[in-house]
């Protein structure tokens, strides 16, 4: 069977040997699994970002963070740049809505350490980039 692009595993590197797959999407199941996988959205819809999480020891405490671009910039609303709590394998799930149309990125970092905005490329707390587009919605023309 042919894997999923928008699942494609993530390259190695030691920020993603926790974080086994990113995908986006436009819809969660009630079990917090990916729905309606896209790299199409419209503005003012839920874009969903959802990370595979594998590795943990019991007791460990990790930070998984996400941040939200449009064009290169940090999309300006409220969680373009947000963290979660990751203590156990599993799936961790973020979601934004966009304003405006343009090519949407999500970074997603491993224990980044707070206040680090580093948006280097070779950044070694980047675990992934997740690019999309986001499309005027014509009920907003």
């Amino acid at each position: 069977m042919a894997q999923d692009p928008l699942w494609s595993p993530l390259a190695s590197s030691d920020a993603a040997r926790h974080v086994v797959a990113v995908v986006v999407c436009a819809g969660l199941t009630p079990q917090g699994t990916p729905a309606n996988l896209t790299r199409e959205f419209q503005t003012g819809q839920q874009v969903y970002l959802v990370c595979t999480v594998e590795g943990i020891t019991a007791g460990e405490r990790h930070r998984l963070s996400v941040r939200w671009l449009l064009d290169g910039r940090l999309v300006q609303v409220a969680g373009a740049h947000s963290s979660a709590l990751v203590m156990e394998n599993g799936n961790v799930s973020f979601s934004i809505t966009y304003p405006s149309s343009g090519a949407g990125v999500a970074r997603v970092y491993w224990d980044e350490p707070v206040g680090d905005n580093n948006d280097f490329p070779n950044d070694n707390f980047l675990a992934h980039t997740r690019t999309f587009t986001i499309h005027q919605d014509a009920n907003d023309l």
